[in-house]
Parts: C-alpha cells; sequence; structure tokens
C-alpha cells in the first residue's frame, strides 16, 4: 500500500470509526443521564423492584426460582451483581435491609446493568446494517438507535425489556451474516444469541421465524426449491445451539417443566388474547412517540423502498419483525414498552433511506445533513426527557415534604396506588400486619423486608406514621391527615374533597396547570412521565388534606 492509498484508507475508515464512536457516546450519555430517576422510591419504574426481589430471592435461596413467570438470564446476572456487592457490605441480609430502607443503591446496580445491554445494543444494529446496505447506512441506522426516544427512556430502568432486546439484535445480526457466509459457526452465534434473549424474555423463541427467513432467503438467493434447503444440517446449529443457550440461561424451564407451563399461564390470563386487533393503536401512538413521527416516516420509508429494491435483504431483516408484529396484534395489553423488540429494524429502515436519498451524493456532506436531520426529533425528545428524569420526582418530594411537617404517630389516610403512594416510614403496627400477611403468602422474603423496616422505627425510636386503611365504604376511621394522589393513572381524580377536612398544606404539582390536558402518557402504563415531556416534575401531583 503506497502511501497516497495509506493516507486515503485512514481518512476514510478513521472517519467512519470516529463517527461510530461519537455515535456510541451519545448512546451511552443518553442511556446514563438520569439514571437515579425516583429514587429512593422503590416503584419509580414498574416492574424494576419485582426483578429486584426475584434476584435477592436467587442470592438466598439458590438458582431454583419461586416462579418461572419471568425467564432466569437476567436475574441470574443481576443476582451474581448483588452477590459480590454484598461480599463488601455484611452478605445476604444486608442486601435484604438495603431494598428495605436504604434500596438506591440496588436499584442503581440494576441499573447501570440494563443501561450498558442498551447501550451497546447500537452495535448489533450498525453491523446488521452494514452488511445489508453499506457504511453509510450503518452510521445512519446506529445514530437512530442511539436516540430512539423509546430505546434510550427504557435503558434507564432494570426490567427485562432492553437485555432481551438486546440478544434478539445480536441473534438478528448473525442470522443475517449467516445468510451471506453460510458458516455453521454463524448459524450457531445466532442460536446461542436467540436462547439467551428466550432465556431473558419468552420472546426470543420467535428468532425461529428469522431462521426461517433466512433459509427463504438462500432458496431464492440460490433459485432452489425451499423443500431443498429443508435438507441443510446448518439450521441444526442454531436450533442446538438455542436449547444448550436456553438451558443455560433459565435451565428450570427443563428440569421443571410442569412449573413453567403453570407461570407461563400468568402471562396468558394477564394479558389475554384479542378476538381483533391491536395493531393500529401500536402503529398510530406506540411507534409514533417510540421513535417520533418525522423518524418513523423515514422508517416506513425505507422499508416500502427496501421491500421493492432489494425484496431478498428485507426478508433476511424481517423474520422476527413480522412474528413479532403478529403476536403484538393479538395481545390485548398495549404498554408502549411492547414495541422496544421492533425498533431495531426500524431504526436500520431509516438508516436504509437516509443512505437511498444520498446514494449519488460525491460527498458525505449531504448524508451527514439529512442524517442529523432526521435524529434531530428523538434526540430533542430524549434530551428533554432525561432533563425531567434527573430532577426530584414529586413522590420523594411528597416522603420529605410530609415527614418534615407532619409529627410522627399521627394518623394517615392515603388515597394513591401503590405506585405513586410516598414511601413514609409506617408505624410498627401496620408493618407487623403486612410481616404476618406475606409470611402466610408466596412471597415470604417480603416478610424479611418489613421486618428490616420495623427495625429502622426500633433504631430511630421513632412510632411512625399510623396507616388507616381504606376500603369500598371509606376509611376504617378518620384519619388526622390524608395524602391524594393526583395523576392520569388515580382511580379517584385530584379534586376529590373529604367532609371534615381542609387543605392547609401546599399542594404538590408535577404538571403547570395548562399542561395537564395536552401532556402524553403511555395511557396503560402507570409510569408518571409523560412521552412528550410537558412535565416540570417526574411522578403524580399530591394533595394534602387536614382534619379540622
Amino acid at each position: 500500500m503506497n502511501r497516497d492509498t495509506a493516507l486515503n484508507f485512514l481518512h476514510s475508515s478513521g472517519r467512519r470509526r470516529a463517527a461510530f464512536c461519537g455515535i456510541i457516546g451519545l448512546g451511552l450519555l443518553l442511556r446514563f443521564w438520569g439514571l437515579d430517576f425516583g429514587l429512593p422510591h422503590r416503584e419509580a419504574r414498574p416492574d424494576e423492584s419485582t426483578v429486584i426481589y426475584m434476584a435477592l430471592l436467587t442470592v438466598k435461596n439458590g438458582l431454583a426460582p419461586s416462579s418461572l413467570t419471568y425467564p432466569t438470564f437476567y436475574i441470574y446476572l443481576l443476582a451474581g451483581l448483588y452477590k459480590f456487592f454484598g461480599l463488601f457490605i455484611g452478605g445476604t441480609a444486608e442486601l435484604v435491609r438495603r431494598f428495605a430502607v436504604e434500596p438506591s443503591a440496588l436499584f442503581m446496580i440494576n441499573r447501570v446493568l440494563a443501561a450498558l445491554f442498551g447501550s451497546f445494543m447500537i452495535i448489533p444494529v450498525y453491523k446488521t446494517a452494514k452488511l445489508l446496505f453499506g457504511a453509510r447506512a450503518a452510521l445512519a441506522s446506529g445514530l437512530m438507535a442511539a436516540v430512539c426516544l423509546l430505546l434510550a427512556r427504557d435503558s434507564h430502568f432494570g426490567t427485562l425489556d432492553i437485555p432481551a432486546v438486546f440478544f434478539v439484535a445480536f441473534s438478528t445480526w448473525f442470522s443475517v451474516r449467516a445468510c451471506f457466509s453460510g458458516r455453521a459457526a454463524d448459524y450457531a452465534l445466532a442460536g446461542a444469541a436467540a436462547g439467551l434473549a428466550t432465556g431473558t424474555k419468552y420472546i426470543g423463541i420467535l428468532m425461529f421465524f428469522q431462521l426461517a427467513a433466512i433459509q427463504l432467503a438462500l432458496a431464492l438467493h440460490k433459485k432452489k426449491p425451499v423443500k431443498d434447503m429443508l435438507k441443510d444440517p446448518r439450521p441444526w446449529y442454531f436450533a442446538l445451539a438455542f436449547a444448550a443457550a436456553f438451558f443455560i440461561s433459565t435451565p428450570y424451564a427443563f428440569l421443571a417443566p410442569s412449573q413453567l407451563r403453570q407461570d407461563y399461564a400468568f402471562h396468558t390470563s394477564l394479558h389475554g388474547v384479542m378476538r381483533g386487533s391491536t395493531l393500529w393503536h401500536h402503529l398510530a401512538f406506540s411507534l409514533r412517540h417510540a421513535l417520533t413521527l418525522p423518524a418513523l416516516a423515514l422508517a416506513a420509508a425505507g422499508a416500502a423502498l427496501m421491500t421493492i429494491k432489494t425484496p431478498r435483504k428485507a426478508l433476511m431483516l424481517g423474520g422476527f419483525f413480522l412474528a413479532y408484529l403478529a403476536v403484538l396484534d393479538k395481545v390485548s395489553s398495549v404498554y408502549i414498552r411492547y414495541v422496544l423488540p421492533l425498533l431495531p429494524v426500524l431504526c436500520i429502515c431509516a438508516g436504509y433511506a437516509l443512505a437511498k436519498l444520498t446514494e449519488r451524493a460525491k460527498t458525505a456532506l449531504p448524508f451527514a445533513l439529512l442524517a442529523v436531520l432526521a435524529a434531530a426529533a428523538p434526540l430533542y425528545y430524549s434530551v428533554r426527557q432525561n432533563i425531567i428524569m434527573s430532577r426530584h420526582d414529586t413522590r420523594v418530594t411528597a416522603e420529605k415534604y410530609f415527614s418534615y411537617i407532619m409529627p410522627k404517630g399521627v394518623s394517615v389516610g392515603v388515597l394513591a396506588s401503590q405506585y405513586s403512594t410516598p414511601q413514609l416510614a409506617w408505624d410498627n403496627g401496620y408493618l407487623s400486619s403486612r410481616i404476618r400477611e406475606e409470611s402466610a403468602g408466596p412471597n415470604p422474603l417480603m416478610a424479611q423486608v418489613y421486618g428490616y423496616m420495623v427495625d429502622r422505627n426500633l433504631e430511630k425510636k421513632s412510632p411512625g406514621y399510623r396507616r388507616i386503611p381504606f376500603t369500598p365504604q371509606g376509611f376504617t376511621e378518620p384519619p388526622d391527615y390524608i395524602i391524594i394522589a393526583c395523576g392520569r393513572f388515580e382511580a379517584r381524580p385530584c379534586g376529590l374533597t373529604a367532609r371534615g377536612y381542609a387543605k392547609d398544606y401546599d399542594t404538590i404539582l408535577a404538571l403547570n396547570p395548562g399542561e395537564q390536558a395536552g401532556a402524553v402518557y403511555d395511557p396503560t402504563d402507570a409510569f408518571y412521565l409523560p412521552l412528550d415531556g410537558r412535565t416540570r416534575f417526574p411522578g403524580p401531583g399530591f394533595l394534602f388534606l387536614q382534619r379540622k
């Protein structure tokens, strides 16, 4: 290689490497900024405390899960980190105590792990686009994945969604690579990643449709009958690697199949199967806000253009995507986070559209300008959401405010959901009743958690607040104070008043009065952060009433 050629090489590939590193850096920034959202409230993000609780159960009781409602791979990973952390703080008992009274460190460990999965998900998106459509499409696809609003938002939280999508994206990359290379090793890598995806969240099993799409694309490319491709031994490498990875990640799905069948039925009863269709909701609402409207339009144009121009490559990319879309269409629950597995492919479609729009340009400048313009809207909303997530959550503010102005020992009635209730130091009478309930129920570790809350009251010589139960007939006795949560997901409106009570204290509002009607929330998820960022603080509003 002569000097001019070497300089030319460094100029082009070096610039691409620098751009890719910048994209990864941007993805890391958007996923780690605001990572302490809602802490130390344990229910700031639904399902997050459940994952932590299951990991603590694993640390305490070993690998045998109490439930296979969720696969165990991510829970095992988190349990390993907690086991290591426990070596420095005093062991398993101290981990449980921290979860009860000082949970922030456990949540941050979980969130850092999830944020790393979310950040490095950009790599398989980039690699898949590069294999299929070249360097420009790869950079644009990686950029769209880095700034994607929902991918960035949900990477802040230690739930199973983002890690599962991470492995799905890697399996897609390896399967596309297998289609080009024909190597059995790539089939095995695709199967192993699919097995880990399934061991993280059961949707990963749909990667077998991706394998079928790859085999069909090969049959079309080689102009062979599809039945001849059924004799191809390489898909067996995928299947065997899948089985091995799934067994390693969720061994009790094999060791306790009856438990798997029983626990998996939970999803069917909870989410149900639609006779109609939820597809329009996900297209018109979920994907629109997950990507933002300009990026979704670009992805739709890219998908249409890809199907017309390169149908074989569209088929290679669309096996899992179409299968998951068909399943999603029949699931009655319409949480916006359910579209997360679709987003890597849509980011690639948007990147392909950007590359095609500028393919005749003689320089990279038009492509760079168009890519920045396409990323502007999702980047704006991601940054706006991170700014809000970095502010004090109203649930934490309400707990501090109430604890500051109200003497311990008074009786308190709470009109709020489990996700919006301020985590006050409740009195030992209430905590003892919860210990009895949990000891007799399926979650005995929670009895230990409430026990540590009792110990905290005794240590601080504090009586705590006496919590008055609320029944359909009202409070069992008139409390001294009532805390009312006011928000999109509360059954009782903010304007609820109680006879004999006066509003003697400040109201904590998350939204400005004019924003209440205009803010866009996921209508089914108790996540107190609007998708359009139209709020002052995360969390619901609170109204405090004092008995006259």
